[in-house]
């Protein structure tokens, strides 16, 4: 049987009881109801289990449970339709949060506060350490969306994303342990003026490489056919037709002085040796052919024998151009100053045998020549 009894204790109260607990409450002094409960301490206190059948709200657009929709709304009281956790405004997490269905234990240990846990279906375990799903995780915002996918998946990132502690100018790239990276001071791209750099943060042209270490190479073209290759080493430039080749050709200003063409091996260095020099042009115009280190000494300085094929087995004079050919008689040199020296006289017969009559024989001028003793003349008769 239960009474209704009105009684003042300490307040006036109203009490539903049965025979062995007071089981209703009402505290019209403060204005509260308590259901399970002697002294409640808010307008409704219930100890024990609520049901409701209908929709339960706090103020307005304050808390909704829509129990029609199977949704709860906080800050709002127009929840998204498929959505059974609806919130407006900011959010405070102080522990963990957990995404899974019918997941029920942790993957290792237990997590610390302000995890997020991501059910594996395939394990049926939150895993705290990694973020593993099933399916795709969409991240959509203002500028577009951020995939991540699922593991083998094709997830990416779109333009126009933030990058996390990404510095302005890096070109990203997977490193060797397979994340996401950047090296600012090795790879450079400089989007105002559209350069890239290479060993640079500073390009001043198109695209500009730093080797640093000038024992590198800069650029290195290779293939079955040969190699091109750009060093910093004397400014050099490396060609050979088959890139197993060790010798190669080398061209390399050593100094401010000269610049050469080489051909042999290089040493570690990327330098073919000075001693292997087969053509040196100095800066003074002068041209040395097969001297290696040695710097000609004339305009034209040449070890070796000269051949040239316009002229041969002839005497070979210079015209009036300075072009070079061939001597049709000796008076096609003046040999000597005509004003120092006057031609010989034409002699006499020399008496010996085969020698032409005096008629025949012309004085033609002088051949100078010197044994050491001082300059020598010989008239030269034709």
């Amino acid at each position: 049987m239960t009474d209704i009894v009105q009684k003042t204790v300490g307040a006036n109260a109203l009490y539903v009881i049965d025979e062995s607990n007071n089981t209703l409450v009402v505290d019209q002094t403060n204005g509260r109801v308590g259901i399970n409960n002697t002294t409640p301490g808010y307008n409704l206190t219930v100890t024990g289990a609520t049901h409701t059948t209908a929709n339960l709200s706090a103020g307005t657009d304050l808390f909704l449970v829509d129990e029609g929709n199977s949704r709860v709304s906080v800050g709002t009281t127009t929840g998204v339709t498929g959505f059974a956790f609806n919130v407006s405004g900011n959010s405070f997490l102080g522990g963990n949060v957990a995404i899974g269905n019918s997941i029920s234990s942790y993957n290792g240990s237990a997590p610390t506060d302000g995890q997020l846990l991501i059910g594996d279906t395939a394990s049926g375990l939150f895993d705290a350490a990694t973020l593993t799903a099933g399916s795709n995780i969409t991240i959509t915002n203002a500028a577009g969306a951020i995939t991540i996918a699922a593991s083998g998946g094709g997830g990416g990132v779109s333009i126009g994303d933030a990058v996390g502690s990404g510095t302005s100018g890096s070109i990203l790239f997977v490193d060797a342990s397979t994340n996401l990276a950047q090296d600012n001071g090795e790879l450079y791209w400089d989007n105002t003026n559209n350069r890239l750099g290479i060993g640079t943060t500073s390009p001043s042209a198109a695209i500009q490489v730093d080797a640093g270490a000038s024992t590198e190479y800069a650029i290195l073209c290779t293939g079955a056919n040969g190699r091109v290759g750009l060093t910093t080493q004397y400014g050099g430039i490396h060609f050979n037709n088959v890139e197993a080749t060790a010798d190669l050709w080398q061209l390399s200003e050593r100094d401010t002085a000269h610049f050469d063409f080489s051909f042999g091996t290089p040493d570690a260095g990327n330098n073919v040796s000075a001693n292997d020099t087969k053509l040196r042009i100095t800066s003074g115009g002068s041209v040395g052919i097969g001297l290696g280190n040695t710097n000609p000494s004339t305009e034209l300085h040449v070890n070796g024998t000269i051949r040239q094929a316009k002229s041969t087995n002839a005497v070979l004079v210079s015209d009036g151009n300075g072009d070079i050919g061939s001597a049709s008689n000796l008076q096609d040199v003046a040999y000597l100053d005509p004003n120092q020296f006057q031609p010989p006289v034409n002699p006499p017969p020399a008496g010996l045998p085969d020698s032409p009559p005096a008629a025949q024989v012309q004085a033609v001028g002088w051949i100078e020549f010197d044994i050491g003793m001082g300059p020598m003349f010989l008239p030269v008769y034709q």
